[in-house]
């Protein structure tokens, strides 16, 4: 008898923990997002990829054609019309696009957890394992979302989650055949929008339903409101590709095919068991561990829904040959949600039947967010009083006027987030040099190094030529003031080449190129660049 008591008083002991933790985790994700998104719209730079498709919508409101002769965009185009609210909001209001963007997004992400917060409440999820203990699971899933790698706020990937999230909500937990006919068509096609983003995520909605037609034995599902709006969505933004930008399919998907897979060096099997090992082991893991456990867990269904969206995330991520970081996010979040909700599955009824501690006061729910922008407030001041940082492309663009063409022979896209601060402007067509690294693997290719893609030599001149002539045409109609170029050596190795480099060299094979580049001269090497200054533009002293 006397151990029963000293375990009931251990079991209220380790109750009224568990309700002190969850009272006080609320307050404490707040302050953590409050933190976070301070630090991202005040400190954080945007990264190259955004900047860029800002670039362009702006382009765009001033006339040019996407995927015209002026501004060619490798990227679907839903990407770069998305691009035009933040780009249109901030001609409008005077600001730049970046903070537009954020914003833009940060609503995006609040209607997606308001919306998913109704499904859940409609599948009954709070009654499962407690309506704190559930609300505190939703906080954490929407902070693992909205909290990204800093720069990367804005990705095509956390826009595809935020859309996405509530089809697999509904459809995970089986509410949606409790939705009316409005709703189910709606979340579908916010679904094949976000896929629209990322088409290569097609596989996490196929892998999706596929584990919920075996789950349930049915093929129905394939012919639901939902599923129908989502396949349907897509046919229209295909057609609305051909109609809108139709040399997008007609003209830039062929040099893709051709030449895009130099920036993806990694096999799918490298992906697999090299670059993606780690996402490969915890996806495997965790559907083991959901087998042995689904006839204990009390959302099973839902659980093995998010995994297996996480499964076709992680094959959407290893399709992409490159192991860009921002690439794999959509898969680590949904498989971080499914182990964070299978973990309160688990502990399902000990969450349920915990006692709720006292609320917390007024004081504690401002004190946990106040401590939070104290701590942004420290990281700031650190910031501000830090050595400026050596000399590289970006301080050097942040010191020219605005409204300077600039121009970059590189792979890269790091001139963008300095171009989009100093409203600078590009002098291409193209983002970045994407067709050459292809083109340089097939010409200087040997019968020991062979390229992964070997080219018809028609076609290889063929693209040499295209190459050249339009970045000769671009060279000659913006005239950049200033151009940078990207040193390729032995020493230095230029991501995607796979040898030495001289571009300079190789694009003045073309008479017209090394007669518009007589007019530059070498002003001085800043970091991995060269750079030159026309010798007719007045830029000043840097």
């Amino acid at each position: 008898m006397a151990e029963k008591v000293v375990y009931g008083e251990s079991q209220r002991r380790s109750d009224a923990g568990l309700a002190w933790v969850l009272a006080l985790a609320e307050p404490a994700l707040l302050a953590t997002l409050l933190c976070y998104l301070l630090y991202e719209f005040v400190l954080s730079h945007v990264e190259g990829d955004q900047a860029y498709l800002l670039y362009a919508a702006q382009q765009m409101l001033h006339g040019v054609q996407l995927d015209g002769p002026r501004l060619i965009e490798t990227n679907p185009p839903l990407i770069v019309w998305f691009s035009l609210l933040p780009a249109e909001l901030g001609k409008l209001l005077h600001v730049n696009a970046v903070p537009a963007l954020r914003v833009l997004v940060l609503g995006m992400l609040a209607v997606s957890a308001a919306w998913g917060w109704r499904l859940l409440r409609l599948a009954s999820v709070a009654a499962t394992v407690g309506t704190r203990a559930a609300r505190v699971l939703w906080a954490l899933t929407f902070v693992l979302i909205t909290v990204t790698q800093p720069a990367e706020f804005g990705q095509r990937e956390q826009l595809l989650l935020a859309l996405f999230l509530p089809y697999l909500l509904a459809a995970g937990s089986g509410v949606v055949n409790r939705l009316g006919v409005a709703e189910r068509v709606a979340l579908g096609a916010c679904a094949g929008l976000g896929v629209c983003f990322k088409p290569q995520h097609l596989l996490t909605i196929v892998c999706l339903e596929l584990f919920l037609v075996l789950y349930l034995r049915t093929l129905k599902r394939l012919w639901s409101a939902e599923v129908l709006a989502a396949f349907g969505v897509g046919v229209l933004y295909v057609a609305a590709v051909r109609l809108l930008t139709p040399a997008y399919l007609l003209v830039i998907t062929p040099l893709l095919r051709d030449t895009y897979w130099a920036l993806g060096e990694y096999s799918f099997a490298q992906m697999v068991f090299h670059v993606g090992h780690l996402l490969t082991l915890v996806c495997l893991l965790a559907a083991a561990a959901w087998f042995a456990l689904r006839n204990r867990l009390a959302l099973a269904r839902l659980e093995g829904a998010m995994l297996a969206a996480g499964g076709g995330a992680v094959l959407a991520y290893f399709q992409q040959h490159t192991g860009w970081y921002h690439q794999r996010f959509t898969a680590v979040a949904l498989l971080e949600i499914a182990l964070l909700w299978m973990a309160a599955d688990v502990l399902h009824r000990k969450l349920r039947m915990t006692r709720s501690a006292k609320p917390l006061s007024a004081a504690a729910w401002v004190m946990l967010p106040v401590c939070g922008v104290l701590l942004f407030g420290l990281v700031w001041v650190k910031r501000r009083h830090a050595p400026p940082p050596p000399d590289d492309m970006q301080a050097e663009l942040l010191r020219l006027p605005t409204h300077t063409t600039v121009y970059a022979f590189s792979v890269g896209m790091n001139a963008f987030p300095a171009l989009m601060e100093r409203q600078l402007q590009w002098g291409s067509r193209f983002a970045h040099l994407w067709m050459l690294p292809a083109i340089r693997a097939n010409e200087t290719a040997t019968a020991t190094v062979p390229p992964a893609h070997v080219m018809a030599a028609a076609r290889l001149t063929q693209l040499a030529d295209l190459q050249r002539r339009e970045t000769t045409e671009d060279l000659l109609r913006t005239r950049p003031a200033v151009v940078f170029v990207e040193r390729c050596t032995a020493t230095h190795p230029c991501e995607a080449y796979r040898s030495p480099f001289d571009a300079v060299q190789w694009f003045s094979q073309d008479p017209a190129f090394a007669t518009g580049w007589s007019h530059y001269h070498l002003a001085k090497p800043v970091q991995d660049f060269d750079e030159y200054l026309r010798d007719d533009a007045a830029v000043p002293a840097m």
